[in-house]
């Protein structure tokens, strides 16, 4: 009979996003999870198959409760454009709250492990593609009612603003300045004047 277990999971995947967000996947050991969730090595195991299980949850957690909301609010009725400033304003705010690890988990994760292939670079690039399809989609929108130009290339337009996000986030995790990360998101928004 197997025994129960000993800890609560969602805590646990809660705890390891906020530890991956602070110390990258490579930086993270399953030592250092085992050491900060309270979590013993087999029940760890159990649970989450191994630390890319873990860090797999711990990605989707954060999807759920930082990409997700932002994303959809770029869907928002009224001016899209404006959907599109507040995404960003969203982005500093998110990105610089002393509250969580400066930056952004995908970012970070991102910067350490692009190229390897593999479950976790597939599930990063889901990521980024879903922010560049919510901002295209509030592009389109903006395009089609006037706020854009007609010739607007909204699939580029969304590129460029997902990588000056992405940039927004490196900032926040090097600075730490609020500061900085705004100056950043005033320069990226200036072209959709």
């Amino acid at each position: 009979m197997a025994r129960p277990r000993e800890f609560d999971t969602e805590q646990a995947v809660h705890g390891a996003m906020l530890l991956f967000w602070e110390r990258g996947y490579r930086g993270t050991t399953v030592g250092d999870v085992q050491q900060t969730l309270g979590i013993g090595r087999a029940s760890l195991y159990a649970a989450f198959g191994d630390k890319e299980g873990l860090f797999l949850r711990a990605l989707g957690r954060y999807r759920e409760r930082y990409s997700a909301p932002s994303t959809a609010a770029l869907d928002a009725d009224g001016p899209a454009l404006d959907a599109v400033r507040a995404f960003f304003r969203g982005l500093v705010l998110r990105y610089t709250d002393s509250a969580t690890p400066r930056g952004c988990l995908v970012t970070t994760t991102v910067m350490e492990c692009a190229g390897l292939g593999g479950t976790i670079e597939r599930a990063l690039a889901r990521s980024i593609a879903t922010g560049e399809a919510a901002l295209r989609r509030a592009l389109r929108r903006a395009r089609a009612t006037g706020e854009l130009p007609e010739g607007t290339d909204t699939r580029a337009l969304a590129r460029f603003l997902v990588a000056a996000g992405q940039g927004m986030a490196l900032m926040a995790r090097v600075t730490g300045s609020r500061t900085v990360v705004e100056d950043v998101a005033r320069v990226a928004l200036s072209v959709l004047r």
